[in-house]
């Protein structure tokens, strides 16, 4: 893995360009699920990959990483507040990494740029969605995520422990063509934390059990594959 990345994780800390110190978390990705990205795109050889929301760009890293080790490839970030509210620091370190060249950054919110990319036929393997988290937003940028991926590709969500990613999963898994997958070599949670989060997730929307029991094993991300295109008829639903 790349020597910034290792550096990051072993102090807990990032830096701005006055070298003022802040804390990674909770905002950055843990450790583990940056090596499922890292992983995920380096097993499936996916020339493009895209992220919305990149923030201090702990994510970003492993993923152009991974295009780094693969040999070739592209990854797109879209964050409106990279250089603003973010200071430009993820941008620094994909620098200081050598990564700058695989990196293209949309400084525009998704539901501007993903029409966009549409528009310019763009198609992506592996798409990771960490934006705003709320419901509507999300499920548009899976609306547009989905018309991006190719079938066979996959879209990996973040922070599925908040009652607005469940639901959108669960609209996903029971109306549209997609399969979760396994978490790539991930440990699955112990019994007890997984009924701990269980209890956690049907107090936060008690009249909405489904969301809870689906995301029952998962961890704060979970990966899901398009195995086809949408074919529904006009009249299809299915209760989410």
């Amino acid at each position: 893995m790349n020597t910034v990345i290792e550096q990051i994780y072993k102090t807990g800390y990032i830096e701005d360009s006055q070298g003022n110190r802040i804390k990674m978390f909770p905002t950055s990705i843990p450790y583990d699920e940056g090596v499922m990205l890292y992983n995920l795109i380096r097993s499936t050889r996916s020339t493009k990959t895209l992220e919305i929301g990149m923030a201090y760009g702990l994510s970003t890293l492993f993923m152009c990483q991974a295009h780094a080790d693969n040999g070739n490839g592209q990854h797109i970030a879209i964050d409106p507040w990279e250089k603003t509210l973010w200071k430009s620091i993820g941008l620094a370190y994909i620098q200081r990494a050598g990564l700058s060249n695989i990196l293209h950054l949309y400084e525009a919110t998704s539901y501007e740029a993903l029409p966009q990319l549409l528009i310019e036929k763009e198609c992506f393997g592996v798409i990771f969605i960490d934006g705003t988290h709320l419901f509507d937003h999300t499920l548009l940028e899976f609306f547009y995520a989905d018309k991006l991926l190719p079938s066979g590709g996959y879209i990996v969500f973040d922070d599925v422990t908040l009652p607005a990613i469940r639901k959108v999963l669960t609209f996903i898994l029971r109306n549209r063509n997609y399969q979760l997958t396994s978490d790539l070599g991930e440990h699955p949670l112990p019994l007890w934390k997984r009924w701990l989060k269980l209890a956690r997730n049907v107090t936060q929307v008690p009249l909405d059990i489904m969301p809870a029991v689906r995301t029952f094993s998962m961890r704060r991300y979970c990966v899901i594959q398009k195995l086809k295109d949408d074919d529904r008829k006009y009249y299809d639903y299915k209760t989410f």
